[in-house]
């Protein structure tokens, strides 16, 4: 049976067993797409096909692009990891005084002490997100700004999309451009990423595909609620299809370049895929760990793991209707990236099937 076959039976069974009305996957190996396809449906209320045009959130996936705009800042001179954020951006404070020593390499370890979100932000249904662009600074002047810390900044990990959420105003204050059109200008031009934005009102809606979750009885239904909330973009609202992202798996294997425009420095990928911290499995939110997440260590934006003996930098994550999954192997020049459209609270599919996929790969 060849390759190609084996991932559409995987793929078809993981659908069939999860309840996951559309996914698409990507695969690109020295630098080719070696494979892009879409599966089911993009809305159980008359979707059409996915393919690999089809735009789906990916969630925290975007912290990694978050971090790669950190580490162009960086260094350009704009911004310095290891000062204090509040030189930065000065309205940034917290009911913990301790926040005036974070800074901006501390939130990219994990190590910053702000609290994540957890399950606060399950319930989109009810949840009134904004939409305008004063909505960041105004969350990091009064939401933001009630929190306190789990502990000293530099004296702990914790995985927080809040602290993520803040470096857009960081990244913000340090390009002097809102995020969302910093990130287009820097990463999605260049890298030719032309259907992805970090702005809902941007995205393609004929492209779109809803975002889907289990209702009372557990049957899964499309939700009313887009999982977007403007304030949260440096965490969790990029928009791109697996075409685009395999553009962005493409240019990090190639550390920080891409059809002959360099973006970052070589450097820059050193940073990000060395590892800070281990990961504590037990503590994790949702405590949902599936070993094919092989989330063992983090280091700078990205989780750091092993497949079939080969270092795997990754990130993904999940959000109300969206599952998405990036893993990289850098020493076979190998890069999976997989979304769906339904939130699987039980196991992480997209991670699976991106592992999955790796590991026929590489036993070749």
């Amino acid at each position: 049976v060849d390759i190609v076959t084996q991932i559409d039976t995987m793929i078809e069974e993981t659908l069939a067993r999860t309840d996951v009305p559309g996914l698409a996957i990507a695969v690109v190996k020295d630098g080719e797409v070696a494979y892009a396809k879409g599966y089911g449906t993009t809305s159980l209320d008359g979707g059409a096909p996915v393919t690999d045009q089809t735009v789906f959130q990916w969630c925290e996936t975007s912290m990694a692009l978050t971090t790669m705009a950190v580490m162009k800042l960086a260094d350009e001179g704009k911004l310095d990891l290891d000062k204090p954020i509040v030189d930065y951006v000065p309205y940034f404070h917290l009911a913990d005084e301790r926040y005036k020593e974070i800074t901006t390499g501390q939130i990219l370890a994990q190590v910053a002490g702000i609290p994540d979100s957890g399950a606060a932000m399950a319930d989109w249904e009810t949840f009134m997100p904004q939409y305008d662009g004063a909505a960041l600074e105004r969350w990091v002047r009064n939401d933001l700004a009630e929190k306190g810390l789990l502990f000293a900044p530099g004296e702990g990990w914790e995985y927080s999309d809040l602290a993520y959420a803040l470096l857009g105003s960081v990244i913000e204050a340090a390009s002097g451009q809102p995020y969302e059109a910093y990130m287009t200008e820097h990463f999605f031009a260049p890298l030719g990423m032309e259907k992805s934005t970090f702005l809902l009102e941007e995205v393609d809606k004929t492209l779109l595909a809803s975002p889907h979750v289990p209702d009372a009885e557990g049957v899964t239904a499309v939700t009313k609620a887009q999982p977007y909330h403007r304030p949260f973009a440096a965490a969790n609202n990029l928009f791109a299809n697996v075409a685009d992202m395999a553009k962005l798996a493409q240019f990090s294997l190639n550390r920080g370049e891409l059809n002959g425009v360099r973006i970052l420095p070589e450097s820059a990928f050193d940073t990000m895929w060395t590892a800070t911290t281990p990961t504590p499995f037990a503590d994790f939110p949702f405590g949902l760990i599936h070993p094919s997440m092989l989330m063992l260590e983090w280091g700078n934006g990205w989780f750091l793991g092993d497949i079939a003996g080969h270092p795997a930098p990754n990130t993904g994550g999940g959000e109300h209707g969206y599952l998405a999954q990036m893993f990289l192997v850098p020493d076979a020049n190998l890069g999976v990236v997989a979304v769906g459209n339904r939130l699987a609270t039980d196991e992480y599919y997209a991670a699976d099937i991106a592992a999955d996929i790796l590991g026929m790969l590489l036993e070749k």
